[in-house]
């Protein structure tokens, strides 16, 4: 029987189907007590999950660490590795390597899971799916209100609308943080897992294209919601304008490197076009001035739960991302063709949600009456 065939009610139910061991793997650049905070809530939320954590720091493993790390262990008695790794890539390659289960968890600095189900279901589903190129794909809690989380960060955003639960997806989907899959997947992970020229979700996704794509390896990847994380500390939207403008510079190089994937992120006539130069400069004006507005309006008091917000963050988001990517190498303009198409884009996304935002009124007025 496969994941198909059953409920997701069957397939979570620890006590009737057993659950496998995971080996959390958490690169982190967080201080010492921010990371005791994230294994503590690990622990206090395992759902009855054997676990073990693999935690991979950058540069050496401070004196700090260490104690923190003996501490946390004794008191909830588990197994916490601190090693240390040069780069990114480096970090998530040797946290596989060396964990002790064959069903590995990369967690994300900073994700803590918000219920005790959140291991069993990655645990459970691993169980009821013994294919060694299955893969499960969680949610995150706060960053729904920016981008649907990692969706937007590993193109979702671009490539179609919200996902389905209980749905398998394509590569592009994947990311790097609350996603489990097996370790015997790859034989080398020093070797042929995360690539240095991708950091982040681009890594991830470059990854599973790699492995789905390249390799004939068919990876299944299902994304199931209720493995949910919460991120802390919760970004404001200017703090992801960086981020996403970088992200779509790694995404270019993706393309570039991998060009019979451009459909699959809905990126077709993005590239950069140098026949109307003489506008590029305004182009970029305008999309400064979007981010701007929009961080405006981040600042007023309770916007982020008006229904309209999560949209209209996506939208800007979405303009950071494809500004990287049409002009990976430059902040200083924006080529007219994929400009227009910027705009035109963030537009439709306005009127569809004010469409929306009238509609909601409208039903609330006509049920008021009734």
């Amino acid at each position: 029987m496969t994941v198909k065939d059953q409920t997701l009610t069957e397939i979570a139910a620890p006590r009737l189907r057993g659950l496998v061991p995971l080996s959390v793997v958490i690169h982190t650049r967080s201080n010492p007590e921010s990371l005791a905070e994230t294994i503590t809530a690990c622990s206090k939320n395992s759902g009855g999950c054997e676990l073990e954590f693999v935690v991979v720091h950058d540069g050496p493993v401070s004196a700090d660490v260490e104690q923190c790390r003996r501490t946390v262990a004794e008191m909830w008695n588990i197994s916490w590795q601190a090693l240390a790794a040069r780069e990114e890539h480096d970090a998530r390659n040797l946290g596989a390597r060396e964990a002790r289960y064959d069903h590995v968890l990369f967690l994300g600095d900073g994700l803590r899971p918000a219920s005790d189900n959140f291991f069993r279901v990655h645990a459970a589903l691993h169980r009821s799916c013994s294919e060694k190129d299955f893969a499960v794909l969680g949610a995150i809690e706060n960053d729904a209100p920016f981008s649907l989380g990692r969706f937007l960060e590993s193109g979702r955003l671009l490539a179609s609308a919200n996902p389905v639960p209980s749905t398998f997806q394509n590569p592009c989907y994947l990311s790097d943080s609350n996603i489990s899959i097996k370790k015997s997947l790859i034989q080398d992970w020093l070797a042929d897992g995360f690539s240095r020229d991708f950091p982040g979700p681009v890594g991830a996704v470059e990854l599973a294209y790699r492995l789905s794509e390249r390799c004939c390896r068919n990876l299944k990847i299902l994304y199931e919601p209720s493995a949910r994380a919460a991120r802390h500390p919760v970004h404001t939207l200017g703090e992801m304008f960086g981020p996403h403008v970088q992200l779509g510079r790694l995404l270019r190089l993706f393309i570039d490197r991998y060009p019979e994937a451009l459909q699959s992120f809905g990126l077709e006539g993005y590239g950069s076009d140098s026949s109307e130069a003489v506008h590029a400069s305004d182009y970029l004006t305008i999309v400064e001035g979007l981010k701007a507005w929009a961080r405006i309006v981040d600042r007023r008091a309770g916007v982020q739960t008006e229904s309209w917000y999560s949209g209209f963050a996506q939208s800007i988001l979405e303009v950071c991302l494809l500004q990287g990517y049409i002009a990976p190498g430059s902040e200083q303009t924006i080529p007219a063709v994929p400009g227009r198409l910027i705009l035109e884009r963030f537009m439709r996304r306005l009127r569809l949600l004010l469409h929306d935002e009238l509609a909601g009124h409208a039903g609330q007025f006509s049920r008021g009456i009734s």
